[in-house]
């Protein structure tokens, strides 16, 4: 995890993404991916004093240090960098509110 250390020699936080297609298509269940995942937080805590926080709780302990723009949506999901699955997911979310569905945390 020395990558993770160094990490933080600039940087007050570390952001760690998974893609869900991460988890059990681009890497089955046989290559361990679930049993590292378990694992990953307690071998965090155990080996430095880093904090797993919400988006919410980063804003509430750090200072920004320069604005982001961003005015139109992006996409890692490809070398094309396309939204249209992105959108698909978004005008779905749309219709399920007309229905007063909650979205569960």
């Amino acid at each position: 995890m020395r990558w993770l250390k160094d990490s933080t020699q600039d940087s007050e936080i570390v952001n760690l993404f998974m893609n869900y297609e991460t988890f059990g298509e681009n890497q089955l269940a046989e290559t361990g991916i679930f049993e590292f995942m378990r694992s990953l937080p307690e071998y965090i805590f155990s080996t430095t004093d880093f904090e797993f926080l919400t988006p919410s709780e980063a804003v509430k302990k750090h200072q920004p240090v320069a604005p982001l723009h961003v005015p139109y949506p992006i996409s890692w999901a490809d070398e094309e960098k396309d939204i249209t699955e992105m959108n698909y997911k978004m005008r779905l979310l749309k219709s399920y509110s007309k229905y007063n569905l909650k979205w569960k945390h």
